[in-house]
């Protein structure tokens, strides 16, 4: 049996590494963004212009664009390019001033 023990902490150590790993990707993040940033990714269909708004509001989405792109989770990220693509459109269109546009989108 010496030989399973062995190679049971040989998969410990393993997963030590791979933890050690993730936190890496993480290292700076605050837990608010990295949360939600894996929901996102776990729930694609949540990844749309109504919750990139409701993570804008709450100063979430730079930090969760942050994680996206450490992970590189790129059709995450493609999608808020386009929120924010469509916000800057939105605000030309409403003749929004240059400090409001840059302020908007200062997330970019």
């Amino acid at each position: 049996m010496p030989g399973a023990a062995a190679r049971a902490g040989a998969g410990a150590a393993g997963g030590q590494r791979d933890g050690c790993r993730c936190r890496r990707v993480f290292e700076g993040s605050s837990l608010l963004p990295v949360a939600c940033c894996l929901r996102l990714l776990y729930r694609p269909r949540e990844a749309h212009s109504g919750s990139f708004a409701v993570l804008t509001k709450a100063g979430l989405l730079e930090g969760v664009a942050d994680v996206a792109l450490r992970l590189q989770a790129h059709r995450l990220l493609r999608a808020i390019k386009a929120f924010l693509q469509g916000m800057a459109t939105r605000l030309a269109a409403e003749h929004a001033s240059v400090p409001e546009l840059a302020a908007a989108l200062a997330v970019a």
